[in-house]
């Protein structure tokens, strides 16, 4: 016989009783021995047990103890969902020496399997696992892939290959449809015209990490810009067309461009602002150019324009795409190149440049397409404008990434929508909540059923959007809600930008039948934060749980936010995140973002940055709550918090009541200080006909005495809703309330206007 632990010269012996030799044992499983070798290997003198002297019985009844509690013991403990589940190492084959040492314990003769820990309870899982949308185990590997780098499970760590990978790829298949016309793009085209880009502006004398400002409607050419200028290793700077001039001049001066992308409808207002730019040296003009004759383009010829301190030159944007070269002037281009400047809080006297980078752009598309597991047969339909980083993210970068096709509109038109989503086959529609207003709005004053009640039982709080699919359109037509398009192919809504009211949202689902998925998203979390579910139990005024990035809420007792020196975001994925006394479940603090997908730091503003990611967290500035399940609430906006008689609460709790009123189209509630405090005052937009006789179509009251009877119902209204210290001070009908490109309601403005009128009354 061999001894232990070394290989037998000779494989022939074998006992008769059929227990195989050591030798061929499988790898990984200790072979037997008799207890004199194990106690002769270790060089012990405690004499080895014979199994004859124990009692026959206890030792049978140990033994089967000990096998059924191998089988029903787990081979691996069970892992709370939600947490990361690292990948164990794998392995090594062992000899058989290792393999034997292995089992023993230290100081012991007598070779003993490991201690099998007691099982884990099983956890219990959130109800976005529990109601189907994945298992338990499905829901911590796709958490566990969401930390680590992007780099590990995609090919491509940058726009500029992961266009000219999926060009490769899926060379003439769709990328872009433009709704407008009817032109398609293939993914080949788009490779061919970033390209161009990327070239002219190399051409032009930029260098890598120039910023170019675009200034440009929705159409094509403004996606092969927008692509273009960050393929070629500079920076884009898309800006909000509906920015009065002087803000506009203002983000000009303050991102210092070297070029500017303009359109030729665009170019009378914005060529005043030019001239005050010392450090812009071209402007590309689209589309036609027989407005521009006055500055002397014709095809690519270059002129001179002498503004205050500033030369500059300008071309046709398509004259140098038709002469610039289809081979793409290389640059070295990375993971951690800046990308974009997204300016953003325009409510705020001087707005924050967030700088993006390219991992956040891969990091969020990537999120998105796993949390709402998508395809490359999905098809995107865009009517936000591109400025906007839910636009990007969800309607250009995400289907980028998987392959998938995009519908581009101009503009958000009530009539072409559904128009366009039967005719291309939608299945995925980014909206903000004023456009799903707007939509229910248009749908119900052409049916000739009752609007329906935000107070019905459906869709539950609790309900997945999967249910809404079963139903089909004989329950909307009982309604009188029939439709006179076919979007049966529309799988979701995505929403975010701005407070989606719940009765806004149970009524959309009411009439289309197609579920919302609302998120939480920002510019400078690079789009979505946290999202709900897209296919198991959401929940109904939530923003929904944490993808990818880690999410907290700091406790109301860190106010003031620390300083510390370690704010700098740029080694942010490698360090781990400031540890603050976080609030308790249900508890209101600020919510903080740590993750891939926050932005770098906000440009130029010094005396910005280390307030915003103190402690190595972004602190977004809204006040929110986490409930017992994962699943995040946001209240409002730092700050706003109303206290009135000791009672705290937050402008929202108006304002949602007040949107389950019936002739309630809009209302945004405001903090304004005064000198006996804060009070609330709330604007309202009254729906068609609510004043009879009134001027705008009903909307206004047509004399004091229906403004007053109309105030009346609304405080008896919110008497059943709210408590009387939450009633606003005063209440006050509008036309419309002043908001940005995307619908959001512009609360600075309110504030300032509440405050004129608070003077003006004293």
């Amino acid at each position: 016989m061999a001894r232990a632990g070394k290989k037998p010269k000779s494989r022939k012996t074998a006992s008769t009783s059929g227990r195989k030799h050591v030798s061929k044992k499988p790898a990984g499983k200790p072979a037997k021995k008799s207890s004199a070798k194990k106690q002769a290997k270790k060089g012990t003198k405690k004499p080895a047990r014979k199994p004859a002297k124990k009692p026959a019985g206890k030792s049978a009844s140990k033994r089967a103890k000990k096998m059924a509690k191998k089988k029903s013991s787990p081979k691996t403990a069970a892992k709370p969902a939600g947490r990361k589940a690292a990948a164990a190492p794998k392995k090594k084959s062992a000899s058989k020496k290792s393999q034997v040492t292995k089992v023993r314990k230290r100081g012991s003769s007598k070779p003993t399997a490991k201690a099998s820990k007691p099982a884990a309870a099983k956890p219990t899982a959130p109800s976005y696992v529990r109601s189907g949308m994945r298992s338990t185990t499905d829901i911590v590997r796709v958490r566990a892939r969401f930390t680590e780098p992007l780099r590990r499970f995609s090919p491509y760590e940058n726009l500029r290959d992961l266009i000219q990978g999926q060009a490769e790829k899926y060379e003439d298949r769709t990328f872009l449809i433009f709704e407008d016309d009817g032109r398609e793009y293939s993914y080949r085209t788009l490779d061919t015209q970033t390209t161009k880009v990327a070239n002219v502006l190399h051409d032009l004398g930029a260098q890598k990490g120039a910023r170019v400002v675009l200034l440009l409607e929705n159409s094509p050419d403004f996606v092969f810009a927008f692509l273009g200028v960050m393929k070629g290793g500079f920076i884009a700077v898309p800006m909000n067309l509906r920015l009065e001039d002087e803000r506009l001049r203002f983000l000009l001066e303050d991102c210092g461009a070297s070029t500017v992308i303009t359109s030729a409808a665009q170019w009378e207002r914005i060529s005043p602002l030019l001239g005050s730019l010392p450090g812009l040296a071209s402007v590309l003009v689209t589309g036609k150019t027989d407005k521009l004759e006055s500055v002397g383009i014709e095809g690519n010829h270059l002129v001179e324009h002498e503004g205050a301190g500033a030369q500059y030159r300008i071309l046709d944007f398509h004259g140098c795409l038709n002469a610039a070269s289809d081979e793409l002037k290389t640059t070295r281009l990375g993971w951690w190149d800046e990308a974009q400047i997204v300016y953003t809080g325009h409510h705020l006297d001087q707005p924050r440049g967030a700088i993006l980078q390219h991992r956040q752009f891969m990091t969020s598309a990537r999120w998105l397409a796993i949390w709402l597991n998508l395809d490359s047969m999905q098809r995107f339909m865009s009517v936000l404008p591109l400025f906007h980083a839910n636009a990007q993210i969800v309607t250009l970068f995400t289907p980028l990434q998987i392959g998938a096709s995009v519908v581009l509109s101009r503009e958000f038109s009530v009539s072409r929508v559904w128009k366009a989503v039967e005719r291309y086959r939608v299945t995925s529609l980014s909206a903000v909540p004023s456009m799903l207003g707007i939509l229910t709005d248009r749908e119900l004053s052409e049916a000739k059923g009752a609007r329906p009640s935000t107070d019905s039982s459906w869709p539950a709080p609790h309900e997945s959007p999967g249910t809404l699919a079963q139903r089909d359109d004989q329950d909307a037509r009982e309604r009188g809600l029939a439709r006179a398009h076919d979007i049966s192919s529309l799988e979701r809504v995505l929403c975010g930008a701005a407070p989606l009211p719940t009765a806004v949202q149970k009524l959309f689902e009411q009439v289309f039948l197609v579920p919302v998925i609302e998120g939480y998203s920002m510019a400078e979390t690079t789009c979505f934060a946290m999202l709900n579910p897209g296919n198991g139990t959401r929940k109904l005024g939530s923003v929904g749980v944490a993808v990818g990035d880690k999410v907290a809420v700091q406790s109301n007792e860190m106010h003031p936010r620390p300083l510390t020196d370690d704010w700098l975001p740029m080694a942010l994925p490698r360090m781990n995140p400031a540890v603050f006394p976080t609030a308790e479940v249900g508890e209101p603090g600020e919510i903080c973002v740590w993750g891939e997908n926050v932005l770098k730091e906000y440009f130029q503003r010094p005396q910005v940055n280390p307030e915003a990611f103190a402690g190595g967290w972004f602190h977004t500035g809204d006040i929110g709550y986490q409930d017992s399940e994962g699943f995040f609430y946001v209240l409002g906006l730092r700050g706003e918090e109303i206290e009135r008689d000791g009672v705290r609460f937050m402008p929202r709790e108006v304002d949602e009541q007040l949107f389950t009123h019936s002739q309630v189209e809009q209302a945004a509630t405001v903090a304004v200080e005064a000198s006996s405090g804060s009070t609330a005052t709330t604007w309202i937009v009254m729906r068609k006909g609510t004043f009879p006789g009134g001027p705008e179509d009903g909307r206004l009251p047509k004399d004091d005495a229906q403004s007053n009877e109309m105030r009346e119902e609304i405080q008896a209204y919110l008497s059943q809703k709210l408590s009387e210290k939450k009633h606003p001070t005063s209440i006050m009908f509008a036309r419309e309330l002043p908001s940005d490109v995307t619908g959001k309601t512009r609360i600075f403005d309110l504030k300032q206007l509440a405050a004129r009128q608070n003077e003006q009354s004293k």
